[in-house]
């Protein structure tokens, strides 16, 4: 990821409400968000962190079914 992706991605982060330096650790992978928070970064902005990445976007209404972020 490039450098003003990174700054752009930590940007989206402050937007939904996470900390400066949340979003930062978050964007740098020196912090693993939860199951829910990955899923609330992705349904709000589309980004995949921690344990959304390398799942298929084909799976994540499931999860978020299981994790109770969507009525089954």
């Amino acid at each position: 990821m490039s450098q003003t992706d990174t700054r752009d991605l930590a940007r989206r982060l402050r937007s939904m409400g996470i900390s400066e330096s949340y979003a930062s650790q978050l964007v740098n992978g020196r912090r693993v968000p939860s199951m829910p928070l990955a899923l609330r970064i992705h349904h709000e902005i589309g980004a995949k962190l921690g344990p959304l990445d390398g799942v298929d976007d084909a799976d994540i209404p499931a999860l978020r079914r299981v994790h109770g972020l969507e009525a089954a």
